[in-house]
């Protein structure tokens, strides 16, 4: 099943792109973990929310939408219909064949 074309090339790649920035944010969440401690000139200790963890939801978020454009989950593998290749509702089939029956 051919579904992608040249044109694709572009998302394909993009989606290439969130993936691996989706990785570094995972191993910098990792090695730094998900709070961030810093120190201010005046020496005044403070936490914050490490940047790649808005990262990593950002480009995750951006990846499931991908994903779903090129049908790689479940439910949207189900609603791809490539050209030529279209399959006939079962039900169909069934009224049909009784009715050439008659």
């Amino acid at each position: 099943m051919k579904t992608l074309s040249k044109a694709d090339k572009v998302e394909l790649e993009l989606f290439a792109r969130a993936y691996q920035e989706y990785r570094e944010a995972t191993a910098d969440i990792r090695t730094n973990g998900i709070v961030a401690r810093g120190t201010t000139p005046n020496g005044i200790t403070f936490e914050r929310r490490n940047p790649a963890v808005m990262v990593r939801k950002a480009v995750s978020e951006l990846m499931l939408k991908m994903a779903a454009d090129f049908g790689l989950n479940p439910a949207s593998r189900a609603r791809l219909v490539v050209q030529g290749e279209e399959k006939q509702d079962p039900l169909v089939a069934l009224f049909a064949a009784r009715g050439q029956k008659n």
